[in-house]
């Protein structure tokens, strides 16, 4: 611990005068302390891929590492910073060791030359006769991802430094190649896009610090570079170089350590007012178009800054400023959202439910700012998120890295440090209905229930609201209570709001009211829907609050479905059944494989022994499934082509 940091409030101020003379003294070694490393010349050299390129201001993490070693430990073990890399054999997650895969008829062969990776493939691009598909060789030479999935980016031949993605994504969990459109809920066949400037357009926006793409007007050459890969400590602090400069001097140093103001040289969010902190993370986690004035892809005063204030740049896409009412607020907003909404229902509903929340992961910014604990002018992100662990947080690193929650803010006490009356048991148990140490009396499972998307599992809503049938039944999302009561009704659900919480009971549908809401997810539902479904056929408070045989029949008609992603999730939770865990299915077999799959699911059911649990999830009195009710729900199926832009 430093000299001065040990020393008692009390007699800081004392202490810094007495060593004064020495500080000053010393300052040509605090100089020496903090270094600012350039870029090298071998990275600005390279012309295959974005570069990083230290401009405007920016210093690099590494610079930050020197004054702030603790933050910067947590942030290099966090998946901030590994959301792009440069492609290497030690920051790949896929297998390059001479591997062969074929996918939808198109070969592939991954391999190592030495210190780099490369793709031989029939080119992905090519539309003429597939007799005639042309051989062609890639280097890779970017990821994306390294928590739950990994893509990846060749370089393009000839001038500029545009990329495209390899048709494949490697599960890190499973250790998988997968094809890329398998790991998205894409409808079956639909088109991939091979655009080779995604990367250096879209992605570059948010899966980097400090990016921009620049187009030469004349040859229509693409330059793209960073100031750093990845999401950096730049990336929520802003430009750091001034920062760096100032506190070379001990004498603006020193005071600040001993809490003698704040540093305005640069960004600390945690210091920010709610609004300007939160919108740090909104830079990235949130849904949004680009204002007409102004860029936000340019060395210019209009880009954004952590501090800044967010929509001078950007606008977020919310339902609710399309009002009237709303016109005089932001009439660049209300006029966007007004248009979308009278003209480009398929494209927000790629994004949205259709009363405005979100339903894909990695907005959740625009679903918290839609929340009335939001409205209500203290709360932010980092409210229960923490960017960097305190030295004295006992978990470890990892885990930690998961969901950067800050301690103890994975239960209740996220919401009962602001609700405190709902902090004791009896109160708790009064509210919810629940026993307090169950899943039912869990803020998080009512309030921000499972109903976003994305990365091939369920998210929780980031819209703090109360659960109702009534919005279940207009938007088709499901609600907290029959994601966990699976085998219950929509009128049960209903009718338990009704005499628990005075929510008004909407009119039902005999299906809504006969049968579960999951069976009809299941059956009915479009693709958002029935993914989501097979999800909670495999958590855990579901599985232990609905009983599970039942579901088998379900899970077993997903492993088929139309939908990749589909097959997948209903894969998974049928493995975490007793009885079903070593089923052999690969999500992207044939269809041999994937029937002999089904046919081993129905074998294994119908020797076991089960309960009956109710014609609700229809089950005759036997225990045997009601073929002909499955059937004609079947047969209802909501076949619209589903795709979420996550």
């Amino acid at each position: 611990m430093p000299l001065l940091a040990r020393i008692a409030p009390t007699r800081a101020r004392v202490a810094l005068a007495a060593i004064g003379i020495w500080l000053v003294a010393t300052a040509g070694l605090a100089v020496a302390s903090v270094r600012v490393y350039p870029p090298l010349p071998a990275e600005r050299d390279n012309t295959e891929r974005p570069v990083q390129d230290l401009r405007q201001g920016y210093v690099s993490s590494i610079t930050c590492r020197g004054c702030h070693p603790q933050q910067y430990a947590t942030w290099h073990a966090s998946y901030h910073r590994t959301m792009t890399q440069v492609a290497t054999p030690e920051t790949v997650a896929g297998d390059f060791d001479d591997v062969d895969l074929t996918f939808h008829g198109l070969r592939y062969h991954l391999e190592k030359r030495g210190d780099e990776l490369w793709v031989g493939m029939d080119d992905p691009a090519w539309s003429g006769p597939p007799e005639l598909v042309p051989w062609i060789e890639r280097k890779v030479v970017l990821s994306t991802g390294s928590h739950h999935d990994q893509d990846y980016w060749y370089a393009t031949p000839g001038p500029g430094r545009e990329l495209r993605l390899l048709p494949l994504n490697f599960r890190v969990q499973e250790k998988k190649w997968v094809p890329f459109s398998a790991a998205f809920l894409l409808p079956p066949h639909a088109e991939f896009d091979y655009s080779p400037s995604k990367w250096t357009q879209t992605c570059i926006k948010c899966h980097s610090t400090y990016g921009e793409q620049i187009v030469d007007e004349l040859s229509e050459q693409v330059d793209a570079r960073v100031a750093e890969f990845g999401i950096a400590c730049e990336a929520c602090h802003g430009p750091a170089g001034e920062h760096v400069a100032a506190n070379r001097d001990p004498r603006h140093r020193y005071p600040l350590h001993l809490g003698d103001g704040d540093d305005a040289t640069i960004t600390n969010p945690a210091k920010l007012e709610a609004a300007r902190a939160s919108e740090v993370c909104g830079q990235c986690h949130g849904q949004w178009s680009e204002r007409e004035a102004g860029t936000d892809l340019v060395d210019s005063p209009e880009r954004y800054r952590p501090g800044d204030v967010l929509e001078k740049q950007r606008i977020y896409q919310q339902f609710a400023a399309a009002d009237p009412s709303r016109a005089q607020l932001d009439p660049q907003k209300h006029e966007l959202m007004q248009y979308l909404l009278e003209n480009e229902q398929d494209y927000l509903l790629r994004s949205f439910w259709s009363d405005g929340q979100v339903r894909i992961s990695g907005r959740e910014y625009t679903g918290m700012i839609e929340s009335p604990c939001y409205r209500g002018g203290e709360f932010t992100c980092l409210s229960c998120h923490s960017l960097h662990p305190a030295e004295n947080d006992p978990r470890p690193l990892k885990e930690w890295a998961n969901d950067q929650l800050a301690p103890r803010m994975d239960g209740n006490q996220a919401c009962v440090q602001c609700h405190e009356s709902f902090a004791g048991a009896a109160a708790l148990t009064a509210h919810t209905h629940h026993a307090p140490d169950s899943p039912g009396s869990s803020c998080y499972n009512c309030h921000m229930p499972w109903t976003v998307y994305g990365i091939m599992k369920a998210h929780r809503s980031h819209q703090i609201d109360s659960p109702t049938v009534a919005a279940t039944v207009a938007t088709g999302r499901p609600n907290a209570c029959n994601t966990c009561h699976l085998d219950k009704t929509l009128a049960w659900t209903a009718d338990h709001l009704a005499s628990d919480f005075g929510v008004a009971r909407p009119e039902l549908g005999a299906d809504e009211s006969d049968v579960a809401a999951s069976v009809l997810w299941t059956l009915r539902g479009d693709a958002g829907q029935r993914i989501l479904a097979a999800a909670y056929m495999g958590w855990e408070p579901a599985i232990a609050a609905s009983r599970s045989d039942w579901m088998i029949p379900y899970l077993s008609q997903l492993l088929s479905d139309p939908y990749d992603a589909v097959r997948f999730v209903a894969g998974r939770s049928l493995r975490l059944h007793p009885g079903y865990r070593d089923v052999a299915y690969d999500y992207v077999g044939d269809d041999a494989q994937i029937e002999a799959a089904q046919a081993d699911v129905a074998r294994r059911w119908t020797a076991a022994e089960r309960r009956p649990h109710g014609a609700a999830v229809l089950q005759r009195a036997d225990g045997g499934l009601d073929a002909e009710r499955y059937s004609h729900l079947l047969s209802q199926r909501d076949q619209r082509r589903v795709q979420l832009d996550e």
